[in-house]
């Protein structure tokens, strides 16, 4: 793996300061039985826990940055320089199960002019991380992150979130994975949108559509997808936004020919 950036280097000692923690109440879920309902104030202690101890860290360490987590009020400081760290604090439990560990912690920086530098996934119930860096490419702990090169065929990894995607985003993708399932192809589709996405700029499934991403998800999925020498695009092959929240990432072969079609 190429040697991380000092900002990466903050964000994995930050994560690594949680592991102890989290390991702890996931055990206690792995304990618990009843509905999924049950779960949920576990889970959003857990939330809690992650943001204290980051804001923490980033408060002391980058004092002049704005810091806005998932679904949260943005914290922007007085003497605000223009830059951002942008947060998920725990993707991947909206339907948390005792035996779910696809769960991610998700951290990117946002330079003075906007532009995402560098990013990190980590997914702490695995010992998963996963970074990228403008203009110096994408990693694994183990290897460079490549997109797949496949021309014809296409596994799709999907991520639906009705309650903030678009209707007519949802429908495409509800009628994709209706088609795919009744023609018996490979798919994939579970909560943990940024550890799925891992898979396809990884080169193990070629592409993902994602409906209802947060803006913490959409852009460090653009800077991973990027640097991975992916194509990603809007579901009108437009450039992403913060404000976008529908996405597709692939290569550039399968981009227009297969996966688009799919979404008209």
């Amino acid at each position: 793996m190429a040697a991380i950036t000092p900002k990466q280097n903050f964000m994995d000692s930050c994560v690594d300061t949680l592991v102890r923690r989290l390991n702890q109440d996931l055990v206690k879920m792995e304990k618990m039985n009843g509905e999924r309902e049950d779960f949920q104030p576990v889970v959003e202690k857990m939330v809690g826990n992650i943001i204290v101890n980051l804001h923490e860290k980033l408060i002391e360490a980058f004092p002049r940055s704005e810091i806005s987590y998932q679904n949260t009020t943005p914290f922007i400081p007085e003497s605000h320089d223009g830059t951002k760290f942008i947060i998920v604090p725990l993707g991947g439990l909206k339907h948390i199960n005792h035996t779910h560990d696809e769960a991610f912690i998700a951290i990117a920086f946002i330079d003075s002019k906007g532009v995402v530098q560098d990013a990190m996934v980590f997914n702490p119930f695995k010992d998963q991380k996963f970074f990228a860096s403008n203009n110096n490419g994408a990693f694994s702990q183990e290897l460079r992150l490549r997109t797949s090169t496949r021309k014809e065929s296409c596994d799709f990894v999907v991520y639906a979130n009705k309650k903030l995607a678009e209707p007519k985003d949802f429908s495409k993708v509800v009628d994709l994975i209706t088609t795919e399932a009744t023609n018996n192809q490979a798919l994939r589709s579970t909560d943990a949108s940024l550890l799925d996405l891992m898979l396809v700029v990884g080169g193990k499934k070629d592409a993902f559509i994602g409906t209802g991403l947060t803006m913490q998800e959409v852009l460090i999925a653009k800077l991973f997808a990027q640097e991975a020498g992916a194509v990603a695009t809007d579901f009108t092959s437009k450039e992403i936004t913060e404000k976008t929240t529908s996405i597709v990432v692939t290569n550039s072969k399968l981009h227009a020919t297969k996966v688009l079609p799919r979404l008209k």
